[in-house]
């Protein structure tokens, strides 16, 4: 069974089966610019620091900087701590010197185009190493874009 093909002078275009148009000429976007903003805040004020022994409450943001984006299900799926690069290590007895409590499956939910949510996680230092700490924040979300347009074809009719 021949593709019926539709011509016009310039272009021309074939009419696909649907089932054949998906599997073929389908592309994966590339969406690796839209994503959540998440800020990690925490203290009373500018002069309050982590020390090596300390608990502090800190605060995930998650926010959608977009007009036109619904990013759904937005969750943390992971919280990793390193110090200079590398997974802090547990002591002796399996405890960690710089924890994260929850550590996974921190959900926000739906984030609605200029919407932020909040949630609050626990940091636990004891007798940890002075010095940089990196908060690698592992994510995952659905993108929805809100998409109007609109395509023009022409098509040549001739008489039958």
């Amino acid at each position: 069974m021949s593709t019926p093909k539709v011509q016009n002078s310039p272009k021309t275009f074939t009419v696909l089966p649907v089932r054949k148009l998906i599997a073929a000429d389908t592309q994966a976007p590339e969406p690796q610019n839209l994503r959540p903003n998440f800020v990690l805040h925490w203290g009373d004020g500018p002069n309050d620091h982590i020390e090596t022994n300390d608990t502090e409450v800190l605060v995930i943001t998650a926010a959608n900087p977009y007009s036109n984006v619904l990013l759904k299900d937005v969750r943390i799926s992971k919280i990793r701590i390193l110090k200079d690069n590398k997974k802090v290590a547990a002591s002796a007895d399996g405890t960690v010197s710089v924890d994260i409590t929850p550590s996974r499956s921190i959900w926000f939910g739906d984030l609605a185009p200029g919407k932020r949510e909040n949630r609050e996680v626990v940091l636990m230092s004891c007798a940890a190493l002075a010095g940089d700490y990196k908060v690698e924040i592992f994510y995952d979300s659905m993108i929805c874009y809100d998409l109007k347009d609109c395509d023009h074809y022409l098509i040549d009719l001739v008489r039958s």
